[in-house]
C-alpha cells in the first residue's frame, strides 16, 4: 500500500499559509491543508539499537506542495474551538517526526512543523524533484524546535492516475491524507535535521512525486 502524506504531507507545512499553524499548545489541534499543484512526499524509518535492545524507532514524514494552498488550523472542539484560515498562492512544507522507545513501549518525542520552502522544484516529467527548507516546529509540550530539510527525489516506476485515502497514527498524532492526481512513486534521500540531529540517515521507505494533484492533509494531535 502506498503511503502519501504530503506532510504528501506532509499534505502545508508555511509562509503566509504557515502562519495558520498553531505555535501554542492545544489540547486538540486539527490542521487541514489542501493544495492544487505540484507536490512531493517521503516517509523515513530508522531504528537505533545502541541504547535499547529492541531499538528506538524514529519515523519521519515530509510533505511539500506548490500551488494554490488552503490551510485551516482548528484549536479545541465544539463551541469553544477557534479556527485560523489562510489562503495563498505559495509553497508549503510539513514535517511530522515521532520517536518511539520499543523497549519501554512508549512515545518519547513527537514533533510537527510547517513552513515555506527556500527551494522546491518538480520536474514536469515527474522523474526528479528537490526540496530545501528551514523553519520552526513544536514538540508534544508546545516547545519550539528547529527543522532543516534538504532532500532529492528520484522517480521509480510508471506515472499513473491515482486516488488515495490514508490514515496514520503514531504517538499522540493521527494523520489523514487524501489525493487525486497524477503520481509517480519515488525514493527520497538527504537530510531532515531536528535541532542538531539528522533524523533521516537512510533513504525513504516510501515517497511520491505528484503533478496537478488535489490533496487534503489533516493532522490531529
Amino acid at each position: 500500500m502506498r503511503i502519501k502524506v504530503c506532510m504528501a504531507v506532509l499534505i502545508a507545512c508555511l509562509g503566509a499559509a504557515g502562519e495558520a499553524a498553531a505555535q501554542n499548545y492545544c489540547e486538540l489541534e486539527r490542521i487541514h491543508t489542501r493544495a492544487d499543484g505540484d507536490g512531493v512526499t517521503a516517509d523515513f524509518t530508522s531504528v537505533d539499537t545502541s541504547t535499547c535492545a529492541l531499538g528506538i524507532e524514529t519515523t519521519v514524514h515530509v510533505d511539500a506542495s506548490v500551488g494554490v494552498i488552503h490551510v485551516a488550523d482548528v484549536c479545541g472542539h465544539g463551541a469553544s474551538s477557534t479556527t485560523d484560515v489562510t489562503d495563498s498562492d505559495s509553497n508549503v512544507v510539513a514535517v511530522v517526526i515521532s520517536v518511539y522507545d520499543r523497549c519501554l513501549g512508549m512515545s518519547v518525542r513527537s514533533v510537527t512543523g510547517t513552513g515555506t520552502a527556500e527551494d522546491i522544484h518538480v520536474n514536469p516529467n515527474r522523474k526528479t524533484a528537490n526540496l530545501r527548507a528551514a523553519f520552526g516546529g513544536t514538540d508534544e509540550f508546545g516547545q519550539p524546535v528547529s527543522l532543516s530539510i534538504d532532500l532529492v527525489w528520484d522517480g521509480v516506476g510508471r506515472k499513473e492516475h491515482s486516488r488515495d485515502h490514508v490514515t496514520l497514527g503514531h504517538g499522540i498524532f493521527r494523520l489523514v491524507y487524501s489525493s487525486i492526481g497524477t503520481i509517480r512513486d519515488a525514493l527520497a534521500a538527504g537530510s531532515v535535521v531536528l535541532d542538531d540531529t539528522d533524523e533521516t540517515p537512510l533513504p525513504s521507505t516510501q515517497g511520491t512525486i505528484e503533478k496537478n494533484a488535489l490533496r487534503d492533509f489533516v493532522v490531529y494531535r
